[in-house]
């Protein structure tokens, strides 16, 4: 192979890498990077930045004046800060946050100390209070910022809210601990002007080799470049502390201020998925956003959960399903439960003409798609809010011990059934005393 092949070559799985990494983090959740800048930044980044861009499907690319140096520069820009801990371990109420006032003097004065020890001035010194709270029976806690009782009350109940979808007020509060995050602010960092407009910009041309094609290309020292002058490529970026590449079909502006902004400058063709005409990015953003709805089902599920069954033993599953009741998405959980989930969605459907925004339907039937008794099943449908269609069926699968555990109900006995939304909706501790009153028919083997 010549040289140019084997270098290009190494080229391309660095930037597959590089790529590959930006998609965990945004197409692999469902994100849409493609109306999103890539910021670059390192000594070589800007070498990679087309390359990197044109994998993930974004067209624009920006340059700090310092991205050669920008992770120092973020350390010298970054304030002062010192955290310290104390455990606590009380319920939550009025007295309690009274009597913590000699532990937060005491934090106030070592957070004090530190900053001084650092050379912060008064003037420029914060100090931030906080309380980790958890219901009791939860080993999640919230950071909440201190404050009366009623205004941390108020702020961990919608934070609760937001991060797992409900509230239980009936449940103790536990204050877990006690933090107090010390600030020092840092002194602000002036740069010089370091734009020379008064030379030649050009360093020369030589020949670089890019996609198999070898052609003269400008060499270009960046500081000495007027502001708003296009740079097309392929061209070179020269400068103390980076390089950076424009390659074919980008074009480069550097504002004012420095910044440098690549833009593509003709449309990148986008082979379609086999056996499709679809984007293959916009296939794969879908594909992953199902995926990571059911993931993000789990991980609420898991961390709401008090019993050992779920919680550690990550006994449960998640998954969505479409208008019939065939599945489209998994999480990466028990396959014994997937395997028969969607028969429970479409027994759901089949005895639950009429539903309603916010209903949820329970079962533990073997015969209407169960596994086996002890496991219990949740249903619920997603309507269109313009349409009111139902278009997508969400549903969880785990063991009793959260809904209220097993019960001596031998001989009792209860007609299929359905919870309504003011009985049953994103409400776990709800759940607990709903389904504890369920038992198992043993005509037919179990009941919804």
């Amino acid at each position: 192979q010549p040289e140019t092949t084997v270098a290009q070559g190494f080229l391309d799985v660095a930037a597959d890498n590089m790529a590959n990494a930006i998609k965990k983090i945004s197409i692999e959740r469902g994100h849409d990077v493609s109306d999103y800048a890539l910021v670059c930044f390192g000594g070589a980044g800007g070498q990679h930045a087309c390359m990197v861009a044109d994998r993930l499907g974004i067209e624009n690319i920006y340059v700090h004046p310092h991205a050669g140096v920008l992770s120092a520069l973020g350390i010298g820009l970054a304030d002062i800060r010192n955290i310290r801990d104390r455990a606590v371990e009380e319920e939550l109420s009025d007295e309690t946050l009274q009597e913590l006032e000699p532990q937060w003097d005491e934090l106030e004065r070592n957070g004090n100390q530190y900053l001084l020890n650092e050379g912060v001035e008064p003037g420029s010194r914060e100090l931030r209070r906080r309380v980790s709270l958890r219901y009791r029976g939860s080993d999640t806690a919230l950071l909440i910022s201190s404050g009366t009782y009623e205004q941390v009350l108020a702020e961990f109940e919608a934070q609760h809210s937001a991060r797992f979808g409900f509230i239980s007020p009936q449940t103790t509060i536990i204050l877990e601990s006690i933090q107090l995050e010390a600030i020092g602010a840092a002194d602000p960092l002036l740069f010089p002007e370091t734009a020379d407009n008064t030379t030649d910009s050009l360093l020369g041309t030589f020949p670089t080799t890019t996609a198999g094609v070898t052609t003269d290309t400008p060499f270009i020292d960046r500081q000495r470049v007027a502001a708003d002058t296009p740079i097309v490529g392929p061209a070179v970026l020269v400068e103390p502390n980076a390089t950076t590449v424009i390659e074919p079909n980008w074009e480069g502006r550097i504002h004012s201020n420095g910044d440098l902004i690549i833009k593509r400058i003709s449309t990148q063709n986008h082979r379609g998925a086999v056996g499709t005409d679809v984007n293959p990015v916009q296939l794969e953003i879908f594909n992953n956003l199902f995926m990571n709805v059911a993931e993000q089902m789990g991980v609420v599920l898991e961390n709401t959960a008090v019993s050992v069954n779920i919680k550690e033993r990550l006994d449960f599953s998640c998954a969505i399903f479409d208008p019939t009741g065939e599945l489209i998405a998994n999480a990466p959980h028990l396959p014994i439960h997937l395997g028969s989930m969607s028969e429970a969605i479409k027994s759901v459907i089949a005895n639950n003409p009429d539903m309603s925004p916010g209903d949820a339907y329970v079962l533990n039937a073997p015969y209407n798609g169960g596994t086996h008794l002890p496991d219990i099943t949740v249903v619920k449908p997603i309507f269109d809010e313009t349409t009111g269609a139902r278009i997508f069926y969400v549903a969880a699968r785990g063991p009793p011990a959260d809904s209220g555990g097993p019960r001596d109900i031998a001989d009792a006995h209860r007609p299929d059934e359905h919870v309504a939304p003011d009985q049953l909706d994103r409400c776990i501790d709800v759940l607990r005393r709903t389904v504890d009153s369920f038992c198992i028919n043993p005509e037919t083997g179990g009941t919804p």
